[in-house]
């Protein structure tokens, strides 16, 4: 488990998902628009991360099921494991995110946008 989300736990911000609804992950933003999530890091998490340096992939199918794991951030702080927090079909990782990281670090909450999903539920 990453050192922000023990701190996240000692200070009661990590909620327990019910068995339907998303996993709450306070190290990701959602952006819903109907059946399609849009996810990407919070400013808090890449400020605990410090300079993002790398993103390994390792979703091997589109479907996805919640809590799989989806990817591995590489800071020069630490290594992030990202977990699906919907079940539903993998769509895409951003492509500006992958040809150029330094748009991850200049703006994660808006074109630093990580993967979208199309949600079951």
């Amino acid at each position: 488990m990453s050192i922000f989300l023990k701190s996240m736990m000692n200070h009661g911000k990590l909620s327990y998902p019910n068995v339907h609804g998303p996993i709450y992950d306070p190290q990701l933003w959602m952006d819903r628009s109907g059946y399609i999530a849009t996810f990407g890091l919070t400013k808090n998490t890449l400020d605990h991360l410090k300079k993002i340096v790398g993103i390994h992939h390792v979703y091997d199918s589109i479907s996805i099921h919640r809590g799989q794991k989806i990817c591995d951030i590489e800071s020069t702080y630490q290594r992030v494991e990202l977990k699906s927090p919907l079940t539903g079909t993998f769509l895409e990782f951003n492509p500006m995110v992958i040809r150029d990281i330094g748009v991850l670090n200049d703006d994660p909450e808006h074109s630093g946008w990580l993967f979208r999903l199309h949600s079951t539920c």
